[in-house]
């Protein structure tokens, strides 16, 4: 439902407005293959261009490979890309410059963006990178697999070209779940996968862009309404819960009406 009410809207705007921005989720191997292999597919939308939210947390956590490997992915689809260096409160300026440079390096497009402190100003350098793209001819998107491959197929192709896994590992009850999902008709559908979104595995402590691993398929069901077959990887949770102290347990205002613990 969720997905459906957002091609709607965006459907919406694209008929008000000469820029349309819409969110596809987090990191590359999930939102963003989703956005363009499924959504896009149903809505028959052809992205300008796309932002990659690639904050110094994420960068020093995992390298400059593994943002490498995110940009790689969102050219897969023919879709131009900028990074997007998401600037927090305690993040130093010479830090975010040595990101960037070692974007710029690689031939990426990337932008230091302040909207929390500096507001509409903060975020005018990503708009000018946004639309000069945008200004440009659209190149035609190019999902992943065409509709008409088998489900196995389609989840060997996104493990080992969005993921950059070796292979797949089937449980039985996978096997049996996607013999069953076909056998009723519904294998044209796209795969939704279920994944970490900690790692590029399906297990949340690898970081980096690691190489020669495989990616474990516990499990998949088909969401006939929605349009797709969901994969689960791993030991991953479909409708994970909050964390042992919510971030709204710190989030207060003062008798001057002053906010405090959002981020």
């Amino acid at each position: 439902a969720h997905g459906c009410n957002t091609l709607i809207a965006t459907r919406m705007a694209m008929k008000l407005s000469d820029f349309v921005v819409t969110e596809a989720g987090f990191g590359a191997d999930l939102g963003a293959e989703k956005f363009f292999n499924i959504k896009c597919r149903a809505g028959g939308l052809n992205p300008a261009a796309a932002v990659l939210v690639a904050p110094k947390k994420a960068y020093d956590a995992h390298g400059i490979d593994n943002v490498v490997k995110h940009v790689e992915n969102i050219r897969a689809f023919n879709v131009p890309v900028v990074v997007s260096i998401n600037k927090y409160v305690d993040d130093q300026d010479v830090d975010l410059e040595t990101f960037r440079a070692e974007c710029h390096e690689r031939g990426i497009a990337a932008a230091i963006t302040d909207c929390r402190e500096g507001g509409g100003e903060g975020g005018l350098e990503l708009a000018e990178k946004i639309t000069a793209l945008g200004s440009e001819p659209t190149p035609t998107l190019r999902p992943s697999y065409p509709a008409e491959m088998p489900i196995v197929e389609k989840i060997t192709t996104v493990t080992r070209d969005i993921y950059g896994a070796d292979g797949v590992e089937f449980t039985g009850g996978a096997k049996k779940a996607i013999e069953k999902i076909e056998d009723l008709g519904y294998g044209g559908l796209p795969v939704c996968m279920a994944k970490t979104p900690m790692s590029l595995t399906d297990h949340p402590k690898i970081s980096g862009r690691p190489s020669g691993f495989h990616i474990t398929v516990a499990n998949a069901k088909v969401s006939a309404g929605a349009g797709f077959v969901v994969v689960s990887t791993g030991k991953i949770m479909t409708m994970p819960g909050l964390p042992k102290r919510p971030a709204a347990l710190d989030i207060d205002i003062d008798e001057d009406g002053r906010i405090s613990g959002l981020f």
